[in-house]
């Protein structure tokens, strides 16, 4: 049930994908479903975030906006960037040995998102993720991302990959965002779910049985298990995005 009622949200930029997939419950191509998504999602970190060299810090995902496809993250993600003056660097998903680099377009550190522009070797592989603001309690959903290794073991390439795990949607709701340098917090209308979800998974998608984004994961409450939540994808309308344009356009 989101908490949109504009009706050229729900229109503009919709999951294209049969409509009459049932999303309580989850999709009998699961298969197909994960060799789609790794196509659509990056590991996205900013040069010399922690100590020196470079260190993986989040998730992205790629999104077609006018005829470009960028990536879309959260905000605390590439805020190293923003405050030492550099581009991002991401990696796809498949391609551990390229590095591609994400020139931030935009930042709206309220809602705790994101707009990357793309470019490099092999930053054009990255496909575009179709998107919905259509949710309601107890539907399935995925969630991809690349969190840190639990073991450490950085030099075993098979921690690169990104790791999946599923839940149900638990209900919509209203947090506050968090409380950047410089920036005034606020609040955003987020998707609570029962998925597990860790460090590196943050601005990564949280895909429903469609096949569509329906929120960008940002974060937990460690005192209230089940109950981590996304970014609704409505709130790119927010400041980044013109949501009455199909697909949607820059603002």
């Amino acid at each position: 049930q989101g908490n949109n009622s504009e009706s050229d949200l729900e229109t503009s930029n919709e999951n294209k994908a049969d409509a009459s997939v049932d999303l309580f419950n989850s999709p009998s191509n699961l298969g197909e479903l994960k060799d789609l998504l790794e196509k659509g999602i990056a590991e996205i970190w900013c040069p010399n975030s922690i100590g020196t060299g470079y260190y993986s810090i989040g998730t992205g995902w790629g999104l077609l906006v006018e005829n470009e496809v960028l990536l879309v993250t959260n905000y605390h993600v590439i805020e190293d960037c923003v405050e030492n003056s550099t581009n991002a660097n991401f990696r796809l998903s498949g391609d551990l040995n390229t590095v591609n680099t994400g020139r931030i377009l935009g930042i709206d550190p309220e809602k705790d998102l994101a707009l990357l522009s793309i470019s490099g070797p092999t930053s054009s592989s990255l496909k575009p993720l179709p998107v919905s603001t259509q949710f309601e309690g107890l539907h399935w959903v995925l969630v991809v991302g690349f969190p840190a290794s639990p073991d450490g073991r950085y030099e075993d390439m098979r921690t690169w990959e990104p790791t999946w795990s599923s839940g149900k949607v638990q209900r919509a709701g209203i947090t506050d965002s968090f409380d950047f340098d410089g920036y005034i917090p606020g609040a955003m209308d987020v998707i609570y779910v029962d998925a597990a979800i860790n460090s590196g998974n943050s601005g990564g998608p949280l895909i429903n049985a469609a096949g569509a984004v329906i929120g960008i994961i940002s974060g937990g409450y460690i005192e209230k298990e089940g109950f981590n939540f996304a970014i609704e994808v409505s709130e790119l309308c927010n400041r980044l995005l013109n949501c009455n344009t199909d697909p949607w356009s820059l603002r």
